[in-house]
């Protein structure tokens, strides 16, 4: 019975530090895409700066190479995976008796 509560309590603490987090997060994204003040000189786009930009259209010029970077190692995390998932999906060699 006592292990039960403690179980509960503990579960109830962890859904609260998910909680938490996920809305420490979400305030942290939005204040930082707030639009500037009416008398800042607005960054130009990602497609007036720089040549041949098709996935990145319509973003601030200073936010593409963070997103950038953001995208290639989300991309050489999937690659680890799916290279170790290759390797064990392999049919072991079948043995025969001489």
């Amino acid at each position: 019975m006592r292990r039960n509560r403690l179980s509960g309590w503990l579960a109830a603490a962890g859904i609260l530090l998910s909680l938490t987090l996920v809305f420490a997060g979400a305030r942290a994204q939005s204040a930082s895409l707030q639009v500037p003040a009416s008398g800042s000189t607005a960054s130009k786009l990602a497609e007036e700066q720089f040549k041949n930009i098709q996935a990145l259209k319509g973003i601030p010029a200073d936010q593409v190479v963070p997103s950038m970077q953001f995208i290639a190692a989300l991309s050489a995390n999937t690659a680890t995976f799916a290279g170790h998932s290759k390797r064990t999906t392999r049919k072991p060699k079948s043995r025969r008796a001489k």
